[in-house]
C-alpha cells in the first residue's frame, strides 16, 4: 500500500514538473521575441490617418525598401507627384489576424515619391510603417560596381596633316571608328576596335586596328551626372587602302566620360571627347611622322 502511495505521489509531482520543463523560460522567451524589423532604418510609422493615406518619401534607385501594413488587407502605391514614374510594389507575405502585410517596393528612378495606403473604412488600429535596408543596399551596389559590362563605342574624328611615305604629301581630315569596349566601375577599362582615316590623296584611306587601355583618375559630378577622366593608350596596327606600308601606332591620350543615366558602375550611355598624340612606325621616312587627333563618341554598357 505504501508502495502504491509513493507512486502517486511521484506521479503527481512529476506531472507539473514535466509541463513546467516543457515551457521553460527560455522557451516561453523565445515564443515571444518579435520578428526581426523588415530593414535596419526606419523611415516612417505612423497610423493611418482615415481609409486613404500619403506619406512622402525619398526613394532612390536600387534601393531595398519594405513596408508593413495594418491591417493585412491593406493596399499600396507608390508614385512620383508627377505621375511620370510609378514603384513596383510586390506583396511578399500576406498578413493573417494581427500579423501585417508585408509589401517590397522597387523604384525605378530616384526621386520623392508619394506612398499612397488604403485600407477599409473603420477599420481600427490601421497603421504603417515603412522601412530600408542600407546594409542590403550598400552590399548589392558593390556587387553591381565590381561587375564587369562588355558594350559598344562609336566616335567620329578629326586629325591632323601627316605621312607614311616619302615622296608622298602630308594630309589630314576626319575619320569614324568603333570599338568593343569593356569596363567596369573600377579605374580599369579598355578598347579593341578600329578606325578608318579618310585621306582623299594618293595614299587612299587608312585604317588602324587598335588594342586602347583605359585609366579613370578623376570622378567628379557634373549638371547632377558622374564626370570621368581618363588617361589612354592607344597601340595600332595600321592598314593603307593603295600604299604597301603598314604603319604602327602607338598613341598616349587624355579622355573625358559624361554619363547619361544614373545605372550602376559602367553600366548606361555615356558621352566621351577624346585627344591623343600619335607617333607613327614602320614608315619610309628618315623621321617618323607624327599627328593629332580629337575624337567625340558615344558609348554604351548593357
Amino acid at each position: 500500500m505504501s508502495r502504491t502511495r509513493s507512486f502517486l505521489l511521484a506521479s503527481a509531482f512529476s506531472v507539473p514538473l514535466a509541463l513546467s520543463l516543457g515551457v521553460s523560460p527560455i522557451a516561453a522567451q523565445a515564443a515571444a521575441t518579435p520578428a526581426p524589423p523588415p530593414g535596419d532604418t526606419l523611415l516612417a510609422t505612423r497610423s493611418l490617418r482615415g481609409p486613404a493615406d500619403t506619406l512622402e518619401v525619398r526613394l532612390e534607385k536600387g534601393g531595398q525598401y519594405r513596408v508593413m501594413l495594418w491591417p493585412a488587407s491593406a493596399q499600396l502605391k507608390a508614385v512620383t507627384p508627377d505621375g511620370h514614374a510609378t514603384a513596383f510594389a510586390a506583396r511578399t507575405r500576406e498578413g493573417t489576424g494581427g500579423s501585417p502585410t508585408l509589401v517590397e517596393l522597387y523604384p525605378p528612378q530616384s526621386a520623392d515619391y508619394l506612398v499612397i495606403i488604403t485600407s477599409t473604412p473603420g477599420t481600427p488600429n490601421a497603421h504603417v510603417e515603412l522601412w530600408a535596408d542600407r546594409k542590403l543596399a550598400a552590399a548589392h551596389q558593390e556587387e553591381r560596381d565590381r561587375a564587369w559590362g562588355i558594350g559598344l563605342s562609336v566616335a567620329g574624328e578629326i586629325y591632323s596633316a601627316f605621312s607614311t611615305i616619302d615622296g608622298y604629301p602630308e594630309e589630314g581630315g576626319t575619320g569614324i571608328g568603333g570599338c568593343l569596349l569593356v569596363g567596369s566601375s573600377g579605374p580599369f577599362s579598355a578598347c579593341l576596335g578600329f578606325d578608318t582615316q579618310a585621306r582623299s590623296g594618293e595614299a587612299g584611306s587608312l585604317t588602324w586596328y587598335f588594342l586602347e587601355p583605359r585609366y579613370r583618375f578623376l570622378t567628379t559630378h557634373a549638371l547632377g551626372r558622374p564626370f570621368d577622366l581618363l588617361v589612354t593608350l592607344r597601340i595600332g596596327q595600321g592598314h593603307q587602302e593603295l600604299l604597301g606600308v603598314d604603319p604602327t601606332l602607338i598613341a598616349p591620350g587624355v579622355m573625358l566620360a559624361y554619363h547619361l543615366d544614373d545605372r550602376p558602375g559602367a553600366r548606361g550611355w555615356r558621352v566621351t571627347l577624346q585627344a591623343y598624340g600619335a607617333l607613327i612606325g614602320n614608315t619610309d621616312q628618315a623621321q617618323k611622322p607624327t599627328f593629332v587627333s580629337g575624337a567625340l563618341g558615344l558609348s554604351w554598357i548593357p
